[in-house]
């Protein structure tokens, strides 16, 4: 018997006709879904996204064909995939480019040298979605070998005839995004995040900066994916949840669920089921929003993108532990223009007689009352009277306003940015510095070497004397 009551919502994979970044005529909306990663890693079963620890360690040795783990899937991938579609739902499952999968629990091969064989059983099996993974020993040297090697997975899956949705996750490695877009209906744009705010470069706001190269390469058919949500994880607040799914949504990534579901709150499924919100993710225009400004004053970060009737959507994110009040929002900030009305819906509050909490400007912007310190406010704006001027995003690369994690943010962009074989060389060096500073020490006290000069020892006395 399946496991009903984890099977609550699955992968979306919208079939519509093709388009020109990938011909699979998949992915022209992000999709929604939900994966056994986060709350139970390598503990899976019958579940909805399966990701990795759901194969054997070995092939078939007389077909070659890659085998689902026994006991933890005992009536098989084809009889649970029947199970998902029955109830309308769909399937998905990960395997990687090279050596084997990646957790080392439950590790199985990988589909390297395999991808036209392995792509069939998929497709047999009754899958819709595959992720396609990076390992960390798996790092190729170079963009031209990531592309080649997803590139053929890609072909594998659309040669089977089977629509099967193509999720590409090596990290953003080697600015993976500028090309992606023609090989996957969704592409990883950074490592692994974590569930919390702020403060290191896996948290919700170091995961949404160094997705803001990749954003702009967003459109149907191939979407830019900052990995999963941490609504009802436990480790943020509602606000702060909330923060992340406004985010995630405006930025038009995936929004893949990863809490076990049987304990989300209330507030929970307010949050990852408001349809203002959800709409905004699943516009057919496709277009991710921007950073635009950054508001001195107020602290604020300001992320606009277009929407397909020609709207505006908007976030205000404070990412301090202080709450900004009456935030000055320009009208050149979402393309508007001095004395032209706009129309301003709050997508998660209003006040209790309805009245949006704004005031409007003869400019032509508003008046935001307040940002909560941790928080986000989200606006959809709508023209009145005449349509929005093009928008113009901050330069790529300048983002907010780092506290005092900049420069390992900086590190971590630059360090990701890299080829892997200078990633190598890097990770080798790194390695060494504890071996070739100890070395240093030990070198120092044979040869006697004074910690100060003599003459800065002299120097030092004299001062003393003084």
């Amino acid at each position: 018997m399946f496991r009903t009551a984890l099977l609550v919502v699955a992968t979306v994979a919208a079939a519509a006709t093709p388009v020109a970044a990938l011909d699979n005529g998949l992915g022209l909306n992000p999709i929604m879904g939900w994966s056994t990663r986060h709350v139970f890693g390598c503990k899976v079963s019958e579940n909805v996204l399966i990701d990795d620890c759901w194969m054997n360690s070995s092939r078939d040795p007389v077909t070659g064909e890659i085998q689902p783990n026994a006991t933890r899937f005992p009536s098989g991938i084809p009889a649970l995939a029947e199970y998902v579609h029955e109830r309308g739902l769909r399937l998905g499952l990960s395997a990687a480019i090279g050596g084997t999968t990646c957790d080392p629990a439950g590790a199985g091969p990988s589909s390297w040298r395999s991808e036209y064989l392995d792509a069939e059983t998929f497709a047999d099996w009754g899958i819709d979605h595959l992720k396609y993974e990076t390992c960390i020993d798996q790092v190729t040297s170079s963009w031209h070998a990531t592309a080649e090697r997803y590139g053929t997975m890609q072909q594998a899956l659309n040669e089977t005839g089977r629509p099967i949705y193509f999720a590409m996750a090596n990290y953003g490695l080697s600015k993976s995004w500028e090309f992606a877009g023609v090989l996957a209906n969704s592409y990883r744009t950074t490592f692994n995040g974590c569930d919390k705010l702020t403060g290191w470069w896996c948290s919700v706001m170091g995961v949404l900066d160094l997705s803001v190269d990749a954003a702009r390469f967003a459109a149907p058919g191939g979407f830019s994916d900052l990995d999963i949500l941490h609504v009802g994880n436990g480790g943020m607040s509602d606000s702060e949840y909330m923060l992340q799914f406004s985010a995630w949504a405006a930025l038009k990534s995936p929004l893949i669920l990863s809490a076990d579901i049987r304990s989300l709150t209330d507030s929970d499924r307010e949050i990852i089921t408001n349809p203002d919100v959800l709409e905004i993710n699943q516009d057919p225009l496709g277009a991710s929003a921007l950073y635009v400004a950054y508001i001195l004053d107020s602290r604020i970060d300001v992320l606009v993108g277009p929407l397909a009737n020609g709207d505006r959507v908007m976030l205000l994110v404070n990412r301090h532990d202080k709450r900004s009040t009456n935030v000055p929002i320009s009208a050149g900030y979402f393309g508007g223009r001095s004395g032209f009305a706009v129309g301003v819906k709050d997508l998660w509050r209003t006040s209790e007689n309805g009245e949006k909490l704004v005031k409007r400007e003869e400019n032509g912007g508003f008046v935001v009352d307040y940002v909560d310190p941790l928080s986000v406010r989200m606006f959809r704006i709508s023209p009145v009277e005449r349509p929005f001027d093009t928008l113009v995003p901050r330069p790529s690369g300048t983002y907010t306003s780092f506290t005092f994690w900049l420069p390992l943010h900086s590190f971590i962009r630059w360090y990701r940015d890299l080829d892997a074989l200078t990633v190598v060389f890097v990770n080798g060096l790194i390695a060494a510095l504890p071996v070739l500073t100890i070395a240093l020490m030990a070198l120092r006290s044979a040869l006697a070497i004074p910690v100060n000069p003599p003459k800065k020892q002299a120097a030092l006395k004299e001062k003393k004397d003084k």
